[in-house]
Order: structure tokens, then sequence, then C-alpha cells
């Protein structure tokens, strides 16, 4: 499983907004399946996605949890090759973005 994590610093409470895109010429990101992805925030788990592809995955997930200062956000996916990719993909890549959106609150 791979993860990534940033940490929120401001001493605000904010908003998080995830948006989730990939760099894809060649449609791969249809081929890899998501065994699980998992979003973390602040020790509670916010959320997960499982049973289609990386293509399905992508896309902004507005407000999913409330940050304090110094709260850890983490996101773990993993992800594998279907089953009936043909040889046409072989060599292929994807680039797979995360951003997190902190929005303070008022």
């Amino acid at each position: 499983m791979q993860s990534i994590s940033t940490t929120y610093e401001a001493g605000v409470a904010a908003n998080l907004t995830v948006d989730v895109s990939v760099d894809d010429n060649s449609n791969f990101s249809q081929q890899l399946d998501v065994n699980t992805a998992e979003l973390n925030a602040g020790g509670t788990d916010i959320g997960s996605f499982s049973g289609g592809t990386l293509a399905d995955l992508t896309g902004t997930y507005e407000n999913v949890a409330t940050l304090g200062g110094g709260d850890t956000i983490t996101v773990n996916a993993n992800f594998t090759l279907g089953e009936d990719t043909g040889n046409d993909y072989q060599g292929d890549s994807v680039g797979i973005t995360v951003t997190f959106n902190a929005t303070q609150q008022t």
C-alpha cells in the first residue's frame, strides 16, 4: 500500500477538500483496479473507496473533514492491474495528483 501525508500547520480550523486527478494519455487509469483507498484526517477515518478503477476514483471531494492545527492528513491506496488488461498497455504509466485544500473557517 502506498501512502502520502501532509500536516495542516495553521492554528485556525479549516474545511478539507481533496482533489484526485490523473495524467493519463492512454486511459491506463481505467485498467488499474482500486483494491482500497483510504482517507484519514486528524486520526479519524474519513472514508474509503474500493471496487472500481483509478479513473472512477478521480474527482473533487468537498468538505470531507474539519482540520485543527497540527492535524495530519493521510491517503493510503493500493492498486492492481485488471485481469483483462491486454499487452497494449505494456510500458504505459499514469501520474496521480492528490491535492489537499484547507479553507479556514471564519
